[in-house]
């Protein structure tokens, strides 16, 4: 089997703060947050796009 473009993506939600003795922005994750999973076996939407690049069925965009 031949898979083409993204199987599973991840991420975590963070927010941007500003550190004022270094004077940048930095990247902090979220508190009392999980790892969320986008375009994974349970993505709807994601699994008929990747139907509709192979060919294998119908889907809606």
């Amino acid at each position: 089997m031949l898979l083409h473009g993204i199987v599973k993506a991840e991420y975590h939600p963070m927010r941007l703060v500003f550190n004022q003795k270094e004077k940048r922005l930095h990247p902090e994750h979220e508190k009392h947050t999980k790892w969320s999973t986008v375009c994974g076996d349970d993505d709807k939407e994601c699994q008929n796009l990747k139907r509709l690049e192979t060919g294998t069925g119908t889907g809606t965009a």
